[in-house]
């Protein structure tokens, strides 16, 4: 994992010199299980197309780049919903989500919910995550819509725009929102 973290380091130094001074590299993560096919709530179902947000683990307005790489054991391709642009998700859910209320952030960091207070962005971009994954039509639209990424294949994706496979080597890294 150290070494992948660290090839990510270098990837994005190299393909990305001026953010280099601003990212944040989260943890890297190895998901070798694959999440079609396990029963699971709609929350937690990734194969819904969806924005990532962090419910316990807010972003404060961070923008989430993924660097990936899959490690399939039996060369199996991974497979991504991609959706459209943030911008045509936005105008289609934005219009329907509810604003916190007054102190919900506030509380949910109180007991301990949340590993922090969730900023308006957290709190927005996880309302957006769920009203995606509860709508059927809105699923249907795209389930033909997918990126094969054979065995081997390394790459850069922000999340905003595709499901992230759980069968993947992964790097999350961010940089304010106000600067990419």
């Amino acid at each position: 994992m150290g070494r992948f973290a660290l090839s990510s380091r270098a990837l994005l130094t190299a393909r990305l010199p001026s953010y280099t001074g601003g990212l944040h590299q989260a943890k890297t993560s190895l998901r070798p299980v694959e999440v079609a096919g396990r029963v699971q709530s709609w929350r937690k179902d990734d194969t819904r197309l969806h924005v990532d947000s962090f419910p316990s683990q807010p972003s404060n307005g961070k923008r989430i780049l993924r660097v990936f790489s899959n490690v399939n054991p039996d060369g199996r391709a991974r497979v991504w919903k991609v959706g459209e642009p943030f911008e045509r998700v936005a105008r289609q859910f934005w219009p329907k989500l509810r604003a916190p209320l007054p102190s919900e952030r506030g509380l949910l960091a109180a007991v301990r919910v949340t590993k922090g207070v969730r900023t308006r962005y957290d709190q927005f971009m996880l309302k957006l995550h769920d009203a995606m994954k509860l709508d059927p039509q809105y699923q249907e639209r795209f389930a033909g819509a997918t990126q094969a990424f054979p065995a081997g294949a390394r790459g850069c994706a922000s999340p905003i725009r595709c499901r992230t496979p759980r069968s993947a080597a992964r790097t999350n890294w961010s940089k304010p929102s106000g600067s990419m």
